[in-house]
């Protein structure tokens, strides 16, 4: 016989009770001709097999079957099992390669297949409602594994490196992804170290992946200044955020430029580079000190937050207020009733800053600045209105250069009667010399913020920022006096009262970057 067209790479054969007939299935585009399947009587089943098999049955009616075969194939294995305990099989070709030896005495049905079957990388499948088991490859190989410890430096296994925001994607979940199907990974938090059980291959990927993950995090040192200013202020200044004249510069959607000429005596450098399009922050403190000097100007806070890559970064200057809230309860034919109840509002200035180190020192910022406060409310003495005022702002700066957000403006009215002593409090007469005004002021907020990516050889601006907090003769004199609350409120996050005592036990400026401790000298 002569066989033609294109061969299967793998055949599934079929064995039946009382039959040893093994069919090839045809797949769809897979052709076999002018060969019938090849057959096997019951004759020749055991004729050629170098061992001896028997399936008994014991009190409990259950079969047990013994074996003795050495070197023997599979699919023969399968085939007695087929003919003497009346099971059908489905295997694919991978079995009739395997040679087995095998030595056993009265063992029932199900052990047997499952330890002659398991020691080959096979399992045993029933299809439901059938008598026929489906023999597949269990993915276990033969290969030999080996198991290693892997203690992270940086990154953490809980959290997909440092510097990341979002942890659902952790080291972990990154390198079951890397695991051949006999790898195994475990966890350990205390340590911060992953064991990894796999094949060499594996585990030689996986180092490779760990080496560009558990990388140092770059740092982000954000420098910000927070006011709220007198919109006339601004304009005397000569600054028109957003508009295309001013004397000092101009701030335009989409551009930036700076007009000429400066006003006299803001720039101590006159001879100090300008860039088109930027200001540089020293330079630019000029223009804040007029801001803040301004009888008109609130400055709310000067936070320097040190964040890593990714982190977000925040400072928070509140307190909870409370706002009372009326309600009118009419009901059906009954007079209203008024009933008035205190609901407490976190209200003060808050501030959160993303940053994301990009390519050729960008960093893209990603800024929220709020700014909420309560204020007389129109319905009624003792009744206050919250007022919320923020942003959400993305964009991309230079390392060092300033932004800023600018716009948030806030509109308050109020009447105040003035009046001549004396003279005004005579009636009819008075109305002569008093006087009804209405006022109306309004206010914007201004956010600077600067940023500076923190490197390696920067380790001396660190240690200029705590000489500049006092927190190197705090951490060595062991006084609780040294430094205090306001010179630290521009961190992050101050665990403390800021009107309560300084304690040396333990300064935390940063729960996520800074950790100090200050022990008592001895």
């Amino acid at each position: 016989m002569q066989r033609t067209g294109k061969e299967q790479s793998m055949n599934t054969f079929f064995f039946g009770r009382g039959r040893g007939i093994m069919i090839a299935v045809i797949m769809a585009g897979i052709v076999f001709t002018g060969s019938p399947p090849l057959c096997f009587s019951e004759e020749e089943s055991f004729q050629e097999l170098p061992g001896n098999s028997e399936v008994v049955q014991d009190k409990d009616g259950q079969k047990r079957i013994s074996l003795d075969f050495q070197d023997v194939a599979l699919k023969q294995i399968l085939k007695i099992f087929s003919q003497q305990a009346g099971m059908n099989f489905v295997a694919s070709e991978n079995v009739q390669d395997k040679k087995v030896t095998l030595f056993m005495d009265k063992v029932t049905i199900e052990d047997a297949l499952n330890s002659i079957l398991g020691a080959n990388g096979f399992i045993l499948e029933k299809q439901e409602g059938t008598n026929i088991y489906m023999v597949k490859d269990s993915g276990v190989s033969n290969i030999a594994l080996q198991t290693k410890i892997y203690k992270l430096s940086y990154a953490t296994v809980s959290g997909a490196g440092v510097g990341e925001e979002d942890s659902s994607q952790g080291i972990e979940i990154i390198m079951q992804n890397f695991l051949s199907p006999n790898g195994k990974l475990v966890i350990d938090s205390r340590t911060n170290s992953l064991l990894i059980t796999d094949t060499p291959a594996a585990l030689k990927q996986i180092e490779d992946v760990l080496k560009e993950l558990d990388v140092k995090a770059q740092q982000v040192l954000i420098s910000a200044e927070i006011m709220e200013v007198s919109v006339d202020t601004l304009k005397r200044i000569g600054i028109e955020w957003g508009s295309s004249t001013g004397q000092l510069m101009s701030y335009g959607a989409g551009t930036r430029s700076t007009y000429w000429p400066f006003k006299e005596g803001l720039f101590k450098d006159v001879t100090k580079t300008a860039t088109i399009g930027s200001v540089d922050f020293s330079s630019f403190a000029a223009v804040l000190q007029a801001i803040k000097t301004d009888a008109n100007t609130n400055y709310l806070a000067r936070p320097r937050l040190l964040t890593l890559n990714n982190r977000t970064a925040e400072m928070k200057i509140t307190k909870n207020a409370a706002v009372a809230t009326t309600t009118v309860t009419i009901s059906e034919g009954g007079s209203p009733q008024t009933t008035t109840a205190l609901e407490r509002y976190e209200v003060g200035t808050t501030l959160k800053v993303t940053p994301h180190i990009n390519k050729d020192d960008y960093v893209t910022l990603t800024i929220e600045p709020e700014i909420s406060r309560v204020r007389a409310s129109a319905f009624g003495s003792g009744n206050y209105d919250p007022l919320t005022r923020s942003s959400k702002s993305s964009i991309m700066v230079k390392d060092g250069e300033t932004i800023v957000i600018a716009g948030l403006i806030s509109r308050e009215d109020s009447d105040s009667n003035r009046k001549t002593p004396f003279l005004g409090e005579i009636p009819i007469v008075g109305k002569m010399f008093d006087r009804d005004e209405k006022q109306r002021s309004d206010t914007e907020i201004l956010v600077f913020i600067t940023t500076q990516i923190i490197k390696d050889s920067d380790s001396a601006l660190l240690t200029a920022m705590q000489h500049e907090l006092g927190l190197n003769s705090m951490m060595g004199s062991g006084q609780a006096n040294v430094a205090s609350p306001k010179m630290l409120s521009g961190f992050h996050t101050l665990v403390r009262e800021q009107d309560s005592p300084l304690s040396a036990k333990e300064l935390i400026i940063d729960s996520e970057m800074i950790k100090m401790q200050a022990k008592p000298s001895v």
